[in-house]
């Protein structure tokens, strides 16, 4: 009997052990500030995408075609672009980024790259034989070098420079007999880490990719195994099998992906209760020699409310998350605990 009861007990535990494998849990954040409007009472339309550079946020604003550097309290010090075609103009300003005292900015209208001084004055706008649509956060080298994704038959990002040449094609694409499912699926967002290594985060499939500026591949990391991911990945999976056009669209995984010291935040999109999606969870992972190991997830979620946040950013000494609301076009600032 006491066999039995002592068999009973060890499975009972082993069952335990796995469950908790499974078991998702989030770090304490705690809301701190809701912004929805500048020091100048003007107000933030479809923030596509933000940047925090020396204690300042670069803010790219697509609905009023315009970039924004502000401090962290949202006063404004400087105003890049504006709606139009002339020189230093947006039509669709989509993604920003900032290097060597220069701001950079695609726009996916017209497929170009334009550059400011951090000051705000307009520097050039770069044409590249090819239009560039930077759907995804790119990132620029101490060279200058720009690497964004780009998606094509067999590569899936491009090297670009400042005098309107693609230097290199490179990148795994997403296995497809169809060009239009190979291309929506390849999409991905390119960080550099402090080891000059590129991170390629998929934007709809559960991969992550260690790339060196050649465009060596160096590792890869498939996170279907996440218990914080299944639900969307069988519900995007569930849809392509009802009708497997829609496999040329894109079932968005990871909506933003933000790198802070060796810490890479993923912003990504999950089912609730009802199976519909929200997008207001983090995950994040340690960044280490060519490794990825999960660290912790964090809810930003406020008062049981389905949220669904665009862009994240998160300060250096990774105490402060902001996290901008698309729907109710609100920043929502977090500390960590």
């Amino acid at each position: 009997m006491k066999k039995i009861v002592g068999s009973l007990l060890l499975i009972f535990l082993l069952l335990l052990a796995c469950d908790s494998k499974d078991k998702i849990k989030f770090s304490k954040v705690r809301l701190k500030k809701q912004v929805s409007v500048l020091s100048d009472s003007s107000f933030f339309g479809d923030v596509r995408d933000v940047l925090l550079h020396n204690g300042y946020l670069l803010i790219t604003n697509f609905s009023q075609n315009r970039l924004l550097l502000c401090d962290t309290a949202f006063n404004t010090a400087v105003n890049y672009g504006g709606a139009g075609d002339g020189p230093g103009e947006f039509r669709g300003v989509i993604k920003s980024y900032i290097k060597s005292d220069m701001v950079f900015a695609f726009d996916e209208y017209h497929g170009t790259l334009s550059l400011f001084s951090l000051g705000g004055k307009f520097v050039k706008k770069i044409t590249y034989p090819q239009r560039i649509f930077a759907f995804t956060r790119f990132t620029v080298d101490d060279s200058l070098k720009i690497y964004v994704a780009g998606p094509e038959k067999d590569s899936s990002m491009l090297k670009l420079d400042t005098s309107g040449q693609i230097v290199r094609q490179f990148g795994s694409v997403f296995p497809s007999k169809n060009f239009r499912e190979k291309r929506a699926r390849s999409y991905k967002h390119i960080l550099c880490s402090k080891d000059n290594q590129l991170i390629c985060v998929s934007l709809s499939e559960p991969y992550i990719e260690f790339y060196s500026k050649n465009g060596k591949k160096l590792r890869e990391f498939n996170l279907s195994d996440s218990p914080y991911l299944k639900k969307r990945l069988a519900f995007a999976e569930q849809q392509c099998r009802q009708d497997p056009k829609k496999r040329e669209s894109t079932y968005s995984l990871f909506s933003d992906a933000y790198l802070a010291n060796d810490h890479l935040y993923l912003l990504y999109i999950d089912q609730d209760e009802k199976n519909q999606p929200d997008v207001d969870k983090v995950l994040v992972y340690t960044v280490e020699s060519n490794n990825l190991q999960f660290y912790k997830a964090l809810d930003l979620s406020a008062d049981g409310k389905r949220l669904w946040y665009d862009a994240i950013a998160v300060t250096n000494d990774e105490k402060m998350i902001y996290a901008y609301e698309g729907v109710l076009n609100e920043w929502r600032i977090f500390s960590i605990q």
